[in-house]
């Protein structure tokens, strides 16, 4: 997600650990890892790399790709104070096979009164530009890739002649194992030649060297050759498409006079990506399955002077081996237990990262889980996204992408916010004259002085310092923020109605949020 090359490496195999027991000791060892890519703060931004959209970060100001219009600042700015938000991450994610450059910008407000909300604390917009480079580069792969197979399938074809033409050979003399020898009645050798002879095979029993194998050995080294010919040129491209960047940044007003003013956190980091080790998610399901069953909580309970009708010898014994861990995880919930262990594997961790995967739960608790973790029967629950909110231009499901990590609040503190005052003085004075119009109206119309009222957030708007508890900020303070984007990555016009065109577009996506209780 850093890197600002439109190619991406093919993705490791999936990995399944929900119902498998992996507590063999050569699984422990090895270096296997997950389809997540975990995010990490890489150093504070250098140079114009801010103002680069292909560049991923944490922080700092967003950096349009270079369309024809941006989203209007109210998409940005909080549901519930109505003061504008800061940019949490911007991450540069191209789909696969995909001809568009693709950018995934999340921003959050910071004041906590807000985000106990949850949906409108944070927002997410999605932006897509047909990149017109990219898409014949994808044609030029398609090509190489169908005349590859295009080979294979005629030295199949080769085999499968060379084998019919064998089989009719030995049907003719079926003592000779070797088509030359059975042509011409040659004999004293069976295995196709006399010893010493040029060509020959000194070692009878060795299988001799076919010309389809070499003919099959040089495709693979044409196709390996092919390959780093595209290793090569996906360097040059990076740099042409660096500087084609640069270019359509400077002939376009994509940076609209909200974006480059509204307030952010500093230092901005880069943000690097790491595959997820297969290690990390094993210790997840390790913690999951360590907890207490009711019986086993029970039988503990008893050997500690309470009374547990249903625990048995076997399991007052079997108990006694688990030991003061066990004794620990009495009444936890399991999937926290899970999430701590997983997360903790790399705890520098600020993103996890896996397009149509499935996100990390921080725990049973409250309204997301029971969503997108239904309880349908007496068994554990699973994880089903059906109850996320379709994409409201194309009709699509959504899926999800990304999702926030505990190590973000730690990341993005409210002392790093820099700008807000001016903006904040000024929304927070313009929310204060509505306000205040609005009440003079009715006072007016119902013929006497209305009482101060607090709004929804339970701030009362009746004069300037009462209206600075909607500057205070304290922090980020959720657990977890999941993200879930239209499947098809619908780009489909918007009608010209904000400026946009064909091949580029913006869409609000959903979020979901989960806290600590």
């Amino acid at each position: 997600m850093a890197s600002s090359a439109h190619a991406k490496a093919p993705p490791p195999p999936a990995l399944d650990y929900d119902d498998s027991d992996t507590d063999s000791e050569s699984d422990e060892d090895d270096d296997t890892v997950t389809n997540v890519q975990l995010g990490l703060a890489d150093g504070a931004l250098e140079g114009d790399d801010e103002l680069n959209p292909l560049v991923s970060r944490i922080g700092g100001r967003v950096a349009w790709l270079p369309t024809q219009a941006t989203p209007p600042a109210n998409v940005t700015s909080c549901s519930h104070c109505g003061l504008a938000m800061e940019l949490l991450v911007q991450i540069f994610a191209p789909l696969e096979g995909s001809p568009y450059d693709r950018t995934l910008l999340v921003w959050g407000c910071a004041r906590p009164a807000c985000q106990r909300k949850g949906a409108g604390s944070v927002r997410v917009v999605r932006q897509l530009q047909f990149n017109q480079r990219w898409a014949a580069k994808l044609e030029k792969q398609k090509a190489r890739q169908e005349a590859r197979e295009a080979r294979k399938r005629e030295k199949a074809e080769q085999e499968r002649a060379r084998r019919a033409e064998e089989e009719s050979r030995r049907k003719i003399n079926p003592f000779s194992s070797n088509s030359t020898a059975a042509s011409s009645g040659a004999s004293g050798n069976l295995f196709g030649g006399a010893f010493g002879a040029p060509g020959a095979n000194t070692n009878p029993f060795s299988k001799p060297v076919e010309p389809v194998a070499q003919a099959a050995q040089a495709n693979v080294e044409g196709d390996e050759s092919e390959t780093s010919e595209d290793e090569d040129e996906d360097e040059d491209e990076r740099m042409e498409e660096e500087a084609a960047m640069k270019a359509a940044l400077q002939e376009t007003s994509a940076n609209d006079p909200w974006a480059s003013s509204a307030s952010s956190y500093r230092p901005a980091y880069y943000l690097n990506t790491v595959p997820e080790a297969s290690s990390s998610a094993r210790a997840g399901e390790k913690a999951q399955k360590a907890k207490l069953t009711k019986s086993e909580a029970a039988a503990l309970k008893s050997a500690g002077g309470g009374t547990a009708p249903d625990a048995t010898a076997e399991e007052l014994k079997g108990l006694e081996k688990e030991g003061y861990e066990k004794l620990m995880a009495v009444g936890m919930d399991d999937v926290l237990e899970k999430f701590i262990a997983r997360v903790g594997a790399e705890g520098r961790q600020v993103v996890r990262y896996e397009m149509g995967g499935q996100p990390l739960s921080f725990s049973a608790q409250g309204d997301l889980y029971k969503m997108l973790w239904p309880k349908k029967s007496s068994a554990r629950p699973s994880y089903d996204a059906s109850k996320v909110p379709n994409c409201e231009v194309c009709g699509s499901k959504r899926t999800f992408e990304a999702q926030l990590m505990p190590n973000l609040v730690n990341t993005l503190r409210p002392e790093k916010i820099e700008g807000e005052e001016s903006l904040a003085d000024a929304m927070s004075q313009a929310a204060l004259d509505r306000e205040t119009q609005r009440r003079q109206e009715l006072s007016a119309a119902l013929g006497k002085q209305l009482q101060p009222q607090p709004g929804a957030d339970g701030i009362t708007r009746t004069s300037a310092d009462d209206l600075e508890a909607l500057k205070r900020k304290t922090g980020l303070c959720w657990s977890t923020v999941m993200i879930f984007v239209c499947e098809k990555d619908c780009c489909i016009p918007r009608g010209g109605a904000d400026g946009t065109k064909e091949g580029e577009t913006w869409r609000e996506e959903w979020v979901g949020m989960q806290f600590e209780d």
